[in-house]
């Protein structure tokens, strides 16, 4: 007969193999969904890099309403939205504005869906970043791999126009010279808010 220890050390052994696989399976799933980490990676914007980056973006959001050369509504969207982290609190918080999440893992995507459901302002999309039409967009949410945030941002600088701004997350945009740049207190992960003004431009 197996003594209660034992048992308590089988399922915790039990717990710890189910996690291997579980981890295994999504960095699988997130490679192949990135196209092998050439599109933004399925991970989860929490923690720290949450806590700060809703607030700057709604200061952001604000601050542009006061300008009298900037149309509202504004159009919103998050590049690569993952289960729409950022977006259902800034739809919740501007319900006169208008979000659209892009994501391309089915099961992001599912998720995103399912959250974003009651939210008449917030639209989830199931398509490729590089066959997205940004130039409607006020703002861009990006937290894409460097290469990619790169091509994105060569991709869609022919259409945006110089009242577009981006909120990007840990990887910067070479060609702009960041508005603001907020440390997480890390000293590794930072965000960046780029004005898309000619002389922010490299």
């Amino acid at each position: 007969m197996i003594e209660f220890a034992e048992f308590c050390l089988l399922v915790l052994l039990g717990l710890l193999v189910v996690a291997v696989i579980l981890v295994s399976v999504f960095f699988i799933y997130s490679t192949v969904f990135s196209g092998f980490m050439k599109r933004s990676p399925f991970i989860i914007t929490t923690g720290a890099t949450y806590k700060v980056m809703i607030p700057e973006m709604i200061a952001k959001i604000e601050e542009c309403e006061k300008k009298s050369d900037m149309k509202t509504p504004f159009n919103i969207i998050d590049a690569g939205c993952g289960i729409a982290t950022l977006l259902l609190p800034l739809a919740k918080k501007f319900p006169q504005h208008n979000f659209v999440g892009v994501e391309i893992g089915i099961i992001p995507y599912l998720i995103a869906k399912i959250r974003a459901y009651g939210y008449k302002n917030l639209q989830i999309l199931r398509q490729d970043l590089f066959t997205t039409d940004f130039g409607k967009f006020n703002f861009i949410i990006c937290f894409l791999l460097p290469k990619t945030m790169q091509d994105l941002f060569n991709k869609c600088k022919k259409d945006i126009s110089d009242k577009t701004v981006f909120f990007v997350n840990r990887f910067k945009i070479n060609d702009l010279q960041p508005s603001k740049k907020i440390d997480i207190g890390d000293n590794f992960s930072y965000i960046y808010i780029y004005d898309y003004l000619p002389e922010k431009r490299k």
